[in-house]
């Protein structure tokens, strides 16, 4: 968190010799526009190889980010297709990623909190994700529109939700402003609407079995929730 809150910070250089960058770093820097991951870091607090992670977005509050780059000669990381996104190339695992960010079609999944506190407003889950570990979009309170592609064998967004639904266990991971839950939905995940803005009468159906912890947590605009 070494410029959390910074909040007239708009452009930072980050020389070669850095070979870390821990938990918030950038967190809240509101008026950044641009970074780059100079070719040595090799280790982003938050996300490591097969680990669930335990903290924040790095770039999380950063809501006029509008580009994130990985030099080229990084080994661990990279930005492939103009992404604006840092990507595990170890795991082709999104880590962080901001409002501008989209998520390219190679990549294979998307690391806890790595789209947190953006200001995203249109998620697409394209074919080939497998994995979108728990939180991975919290507190996406811009956000409008949710897709999961339709050969996606692992997620799906049906009956236009708006909303990422587990295929095989009917469990809603995340929600957004317009979603509408489907009648096949089983559990309602933890932080699925935390920070959500929401509207004001909210259906949940009668399949639902299961609602996690801080599922509406700070999610302003709702009134009523019929069950």
């Amino acid at each position: 968190r070494a410029f959390c809150d910074c909040k007239s910070l708009e452009a930072i250089e980050i020389p070669d010799n850095i070979t870390s960058i821990e938990n918030g770093a950038f967190e809240g820097c509101t008026a950044l526009k641009i970074i780059t991951i100079p070719k040595n870091v090799s280790r982003i607090i938050g996300h490591m190889p097969g680990g669930r992670g335990e903290h924040w977005n790095l770039l999380g509050g950063c809501y006029n980010l509008k580009e994130v780059k990985v030099d080229k000669g990084n080994k661990v990381f990279d930005s492939r297709n103009n992404c604006n996104a840092l990507i595990d190339s170890r795991t082709d695992f999104i880590v962080a990623a901001c409002g501008n960010s989209s998520i390219p079609t190679s990549v294979k999944g998307i690391a806890r909190y790595a789209f947190s506190n953006s200001s995203i407003t249109s998620i697409k889950i394209p074919k080939n994700i497998t994995k979108i570990e728990d939180g991975a979009f919290w507190k996406s309170e811009f956000c409008t529109s949710i897709t999961v592609d339709s050969k996606n064998p692992v997620y799906n967004s049906k009956d236009k939700s708006n909303a990422i639904i587990e295929t095989k266990t009917g469990k809603l991971l995340q929600g957004c402003s317009r979603t509408i839950i489907p009648n096949n939905v089983r559990e309602i995940a933890d932080l699925a609407f935390y920070g959500v803005r929401l509207p004001p009468y909210l259906i949940i159906p009668e399949g639902v079995e299961t609602i996690g912890e801080t599922v509406f947590t700070s999610s302003c605009g709702i009134k009523y929730i019929k069950m």
